[in-house]
């Protein structure tokens, strides 16, 4: 086995010394009109002068030129302040205007419709003349309603009736009826209770006085409507003008 292995070391020696005495094959040129193809793009041709073996000259393929194209690279500079705008779309920005809180459609579809605004009582007595007229005829019936006691007669406020003191009556009754019912009127007279101090009015004078004015809004055909209410605010005034409450 050893004397084996020896013999082959030696035949291995042997053929290596022959190999590299040999001369090298002759370069030959191809025939005419043969092509011969080049190396594939990018194959590696060996520096001139270098042999693989000491003393031999090997044709070395030489690559084929490879044509350059230049390339323009674009430099993109990056900022790290804005990054919406240098890396667009950049999805780590949430989008704030989704939690914007927008009004929730409508489920009920309303139907406008346009209210006329409700007239005042002064407007549905008739304005100015239609209470004039009421308050003339009041005044003339309750002066002569001795239940009324119109001169209030026997107490420290008694008086004379004048023609010029009835038009001042009746017109701090105007201004009032007006001012209480919504109309432009303004009353400048004396304040209800310090004008009927001392005039020693009982309840049933002024009961006596309201059915008066009932009467007078009946003769000149007032609504049910419009007389309650009006009945309603000269009730309110009892307060401030009777002094003798009914026992």
């Amino acid at each position: 086995m050893f004397k084996r292995a020896l013999v082959g070391l030696a035949v291995c020696g042997i053929s290596s010394a022959l190999w590299a005495q040999a001369p090298a094959p002759p370069i030959t040129s191809p025939p005419p009109g043969v092509v011969v193809p080049g190396p594939p793009p990018g194959y590696y041709s060996p520096p001139s002068g270098y042999h693989p073996v000491p003393g031999v000259v090997h044709a070395v393929p030489v690559a084929a030129p490879v044509s350059v194209v230049p390339v323009v690279v674009p430099i993109i500079r990056y900022s790290p302040y804005n990054p919406r705008i240098d890396l667009p779309p950049f999805t780590m920005v949430p989008d704030f205007t989704v939690f914007d809180r927008a009004a929730p459609p409508p489920t009920i579809v309303e139907r406008t419709v346009p209210r006329t605004a409700e007239r005042t009582l002064y407007e549905r007595l008739g304005g100015e003349t239609a209470i004039r007229a009421v308050i003339d005829d009041f005044v003339t019936r309750t002066a002569a309603n001795p239940k009324v006691n119109f001169t209030r007669k026997g107490t420290p406020a008694e008086w004379k009736p004048t023609p010029e003191g009835i038009d001042r009556l009746k017109k701090n009754l105007l201004d009032l009826t007006g001012m209480v019912t919504g109309g432009p009127q303004r009353y400048s007279g004396k304040p209800l209770k310090e004008g009927h101090r001392d005039m020693k009015i009982t309840q049933d004078e002024f009961d006596a006085t309201v059915s008066d004015l009932k009467a007078s809004l009946d003769k000149f055909n007032v609504p049910t409507k419009e007389k309650d209410e009006l009945i309603k605010i000269v009730n309110s005034t009892a307060g401030d003008i009777v002094e003798r409450k009914r026992n």
